[in-house]
């Protein structure tokens, strides 16, 4: 029963819920990724398995499948709007705070 109402709070074609959406799910993402790197990395003497960019970027990319499930299989146009919209400046962040790395500046 509790399971029914956690799925219908997740139905909803509003825009400000998929914004929210779309910000906290990388954040989560980015959380629980950067933690098992960090057991792997203790682990195994310090060796890193992944860099910190490429936590960021799967993190983004969780989002592409959340917004596909709210656009195509839900048909929630206004939430997968938001979700979309905080990709685009997650995506704007990513390259701003790796500039470096990236583009060697």
């Amino acid at each position: 029963m509790h399971i029914m109402k956690i799925f219908q709070f997740f139905k909803k074609d509003n825009m400000l819920f998929g914004v929210a959406m779309g910000v906290l799910l990388p954040l989560i993402c980015y959380g629980i990724f950067s933690y098992l790197a960090d057991i792997f990395e203790a682990k195994h003497n310090g060796t890193p398995i992944m860099q910190k960019s490429t936590i960021q970027v799967v993190s983004v990319v969780l989002n592409v499948l959340t917004f596909r499930i709210y656009m195509i299989n839900l048909k929630f146009d206004k939430t997968g709007k938001g979700i979309l919209l905080a990709t685009f400046v997650y995506a704007i962040l990513f390259f701003i705070t790796n500039k470096d790395a990236l583009f060697g500046l």
